[in-house]
């Protein structure tokens, strides 16, 4: 898991949709521990708009996962890279 700062910054970021953090491409880059190997995912500026929280997979254009909401986001370990 991710230290306080670091989820708060990422919930901050995702609810706000803090501009500052989004590519040129209009992606939020995020990251998640998993097995000790660290998942990069990227979701689009427009799903947090609407609260659509959608990762994409960096590596892979086919994998996705959902989440109902940012906190269920940050409980699943993904942080803002």
């Amino acid at each position: 898991m991710w230290s306080e700062d670091t989820q708060n910054l990422t919930r901050r970021v995702l609810q706000n949709v803090e501009f500052s953090f989004v590519t040129k491409e209009g992606f939020i880059p995020l990251k998640r521990l998993e097995h000790g190997q660290v998942i990069l995912g990227q979701m689009h500026m427009n799903d947090a708009l609407s609260n659509n929280y959608l990762i994409y997979d960096r590596a892979q254009d086919s994998g996705t996962w959902q989440y109902e909401n940012v906190s269920d986001l940050i409980e699943n370990g993904w942080a803002i890279d």
